[in-house]
């Protein structure tokens, strides 16, 4: 096998090992209203970084309430801003997650009452409250 490497094993600047290339990054799409909360979910539950101490610091949801308690007044206005978009997000969350929960047991009353009539209904619902 031939390379092209310096005397240390590195690769020329520009070029690599790898004849394909390097892989096309998957673009993240987000088309619905439920994709936008997630993200803003989960940024609000990332950290804000590490401490000087080099340990992993608060979330950016606690670092929000912080500074919204203790920051200058433009930095309390960024963060009351940011701590009710988060809670709006995990709100229509919530009602997504109770929404879907409901679906799943209306299926599973209908799917009770077709295999059993009225008496494999009202078993599920004996078992379900």
């Amino acid at each position: 096998m031939v390379t092209n490497r310096d005397p240390q094993g590195r690769f020329p600047k520009g070029s690599s090992g790898n004849r394909k290339g390097r892989p096309l990054k998957k673009v993240q799409r987000y088309e619905t209203l439920e994709d936008f909360d997630r993200v803003i979910i989960d940024t609000a539950n990332r950290s804000a970084g590490r401490t000087s101490d080099g340990k992993e610091g608060p979330v950016l949801f606690a670092y929000a309430a912080l500074n919204l308690a203790t920051g200058a007044s433009e930095n309390r206005l960024a963060a009351r801003h940011f701590i009710r978009t988060v809670q709006e997000a995990a709100r229509r969350q919530e009602v997504r997650e109770q929404q879907r929960w409901e679906a799943e047991h209306r299926e599973a009353r209908r799917e009770a009452f077709e295999d059993g009539g009225a008496a494999g209904l009202a078993e599920f619902d004996a078992r379900h409250r």
